[in-house]
């Protein structure tokens, strides 16, 4: 019994309590036994035992652990296994150290007292199956671009997340509000039909890529809405927009395993992957014909910058259009189920900027375009201006040495070309005359 120490180890949690000789010679005790032969009786003393294990108590007791997957940098998953709840019991311990030293070993585990179970047992994570890369999709953005930077947040916020068989995940839900506070910047974004300027513009792009994820991984698709006008960076109806609080995108996990979200990205794409085991299901797109096309409207915008009577075109506008995808999911056992998607783009208005006088329903009467009259007579400058809708007024005179010039005028307060509004006063400067002194005659030569 005294012949070494005894060393109690376990890894989960990790603990290691050292019973050294003197201490288990202290603890010894001998007991007389009166049966037909006497007899001596050995045992280590209970208290002092726990006496020593309760100095590593903090290390002893762990609350349970669930089994915990987790992925790989080489995008295997690997299974955390379960823990139960692990209990300080003095009367184990001891019995423990007794038997080992009994036996002549010195090293043995750790006994510990079992508390509550996991709810979710490395049995029930095996149960699962291997769990491995389900789909994944990338879409491509030009970099430097401040979306980048909410396509980027986006991605780092769902990142890892988990999904668990019957679990609907809300990707609004999951990431909140889109807010300075949480790395997002203004960027463009559609709202009621028009591009503005929004905090998180851009995320919808993360979107699309977590929908196609969705859509290749066999996953039920819950709600996602395309957008309302096409752009050529996405799959024609494998897409989706987010807003908050509305649309949204949720799917619900229809498998026995869980789903582990994978997000990657660089200056020049984002990439979502699914992780997961959904029984073997494989899916594949089938893309329709465009139909029912539409012509674009024209929509005009005011713009006081566009001089009145003309118009500058913003945007050419486009085409809308109908068109349908096909889910087909094929099963393990070769069997084949079809789902339908169908969505109508909007088309594209030709955006017109005119002055705002000019916009359809305005009021307003245009400015009129100030014609130059420099160089006329005040009555050929009176006709001229009157005839464009102005009044004249003459201001200040300034001299000029030449005939020809004078009764013209020199300069006009409105330049031309300039728009002002019609029965303005445009105030003239005009040339006047002025002769110069006579010549002096040269004193008269003295010489020869």
């Amino acid at each position: 019994l005294l012949d070494g120490p005894v060393v109690l180890v376990a890894d989960d949690p990790a603990v290691e309590v050292t019973f050294t000789q003197e201490e288990l010679a202290a603890a010894l005790q001998s007991e007389v036994v009166h049966n037909s032969a006497a007899e001596i009786e050995l045992s280590f003393d209970t208290e002092a035992l726990t006496a020593i294990a309760a100095e590593h108590r903090d290390a002893i007791e762990a609350e349970h652990r669930d089994a915990e997957f987790v992925l790989q940098a080489d995008e295997s998953v690997i299974i955390l296994p379960s823990r139960p709840q692990t209990l300080f019991d003095g009367d184990l311990i001891a019995e423990t150290v007794f038997a080992t030293a009994s036996a002549g070993q010195q090293t043995a585990d750790f006994p510990f007292a079992i508390g509550e179970q996991p709810r979710f047992s490395t049995e029930d994570a095996k149960a699962m199956g291997p769990i491995t890369r389900m789909s994944a999709f990338t879409t491509e953005y030009p970099s430097g671009q401040p979306r980048v930077t909410n396509i980027h947040t986006i991605a780092k916020a769902v990142d890892g997340a988990m999904v668990w068989p019957g679990e609907q995940f809300s990707l609004n839900v999951h990431v909140g509000p889109r807010t300075t506070a949480k790395g997002y910047v203004e960027a463009p974004m559609i709202a009621g039909g028009e591009i503005i300027d929004s905090v998180g513009g851009g995320v919808s792009q993360f979107a699309t890529t977590f929908y196609n994820a969705v859509f290749y991984g066999c996953y039920e698709d819950v709600t996602h809405k395309p957008h309302s006008y096409y752009f050529e960076r996405y799959p024609e109806v494998n897409e989706a927009t987010i807003s908050w609080p509305d649309p949204g995108l949720i799917f619900r996990t229809n498998s026995d395993a869980v789903i582990i979200i994978m997000t990657q990205y660089s200056a020049t794409s984002v990439t979502v992957k699914f992780f997961g085991n959904n029984g073997g299901k494989e899916c594949k797109r089938i893309l329709g014909e465009r139909s029912n096309f539409t012509d674009p409207e024209t929509e005009y915008v005011a713009d006081a910058t566009v001089d009145p009577g003309s118009e500058r075109v913003e945007s050419g506008g486009g085409q809308g259009w109908t068109r349908t995808v096909d889910r087909l999911i094929i099963h393990p056992d070769g069997t084949e189920e079809v789902e339908n998607y169908r969505w109508t783009y909007k088309a594209r208005p030709r955006i017109i900027l005119v002055h705002p006088c000019d916009m359809p329903d305005s009021n307003q009467a245009c400015p009129a375009k100030v014609p130059s009259v420099v160089g006329l007579t005040f009555g050929e400058a009176t006709s001229r201006l009157e005839s464009a809708g102005f009044l004249i007024a003459s201001g200040g005179t300034v001299e000029t040495s030449d005939p020809a010039r004078d009764g013209t005028v020199a300069s006009q307060s409105a330049s031309s070309g300039s728009y002002l509004s019609p029965g303005s006063t445009i105030t003239v400067d005009l040339y006047v005359y002025i002769e110069p002194p006579p010549e002096e005659d040269p004193p008269p030569d003295d010489e020869g």
